[in-house]
């Protein structure tokens, strides 16, 4: 029985209270200095005033926080989930450029990022039935361009992998939020692969299921 999936919005909410209380501490780092003169600029207020109402005012401090969101919250937490799962051996949350990131090039293959990149890069890697797994993760709440940017890039994995003919690798495309409708997952699982070389396109609750009919193949 695996524990339950991760509560994003709880964890974000979480992100945003310890921000929040870190701002006081860091009022001489160089994004804070830097929120804190945009504020004096819009509102004509003295910079040593905004400081002084930061350090007497926790709710106004707030206002400061970092948006949890920009430190890969969603990404870090879904690879503690996977991680943790006893099929999963070898877990590795992999760089996101440069040397030991992975893609999918456009004639399938998984290689090593180098030179020019070829997309999307991939997450996580990790080793379950002898398989090793590479999965792309995205948590998205709303829409917008940006967030139809990155939906299109993990259609575009999923086209990519279908051409791949290094048959000792998975693919998982694990989405989460509410920006991945039922229409919008229909889609991607319109490009998933089911023969030896297999794809999948799920939410990261219905992972363990998947790494475990690959323990038991």
């Amino acid at each position: 029985m695996y524990k339950e999936p991760p509560d994003y919005k709880y964890m974000e909410q979480q992100g945003w209270r310890k921000n929040a209380r870190s701002v006081v501490e860091g009022l001489q780092r160089s994004d804070i200095k830097k929120k804190i003169a945009t504020y004096a600029w819009r509102f004509g207020y003295n910079e040593s005033e905004i400081q002084e109402k930061i350090r007497s005012d926790e709710m106004f401090a707030a206002h400061f926080a970092t948006d949890p969101k920009r430190q890969k919250l969603h990404e870090k937490a879904a690879a503690i989930w996977l991680s943790e799962m006893h099929e999963v051996e070898r877990f590795e949350t992999l760089p996101s450029s440069g040397k030991g990131s992975l893609y999918v090039a456009m004639d399938g293959k998984i290689q090593e990022g180098r030179g020019r990149a070829p997309g999307k890069s991939l997450d996580f890697r990790w080793i379950t039935g002898g398989k090793t797994c590479v999965a792309s993760h995205k948590y998205t709440e709303q829409e917008g361009g940006a967030q139809d940017q990155q939906f299109n890039e993990m259609l575009e994995l999923l086209k990519r992998f279908r051409n791949c003919a290094q048959t000792d690798y998975v693919l998982i495309v694990i989405v989460d939020g509410a920006y991945y409708t039922e229409k919008k997952m229909q889609q991607l699982q319109n490009l998933i692969r089911s023969d030896k070389l297999r794809s999948f396109a799920v939410h990261i609750e219905q992972v363990p299921k998947i790494l475990a009919e690959l323990s038991n193949e």
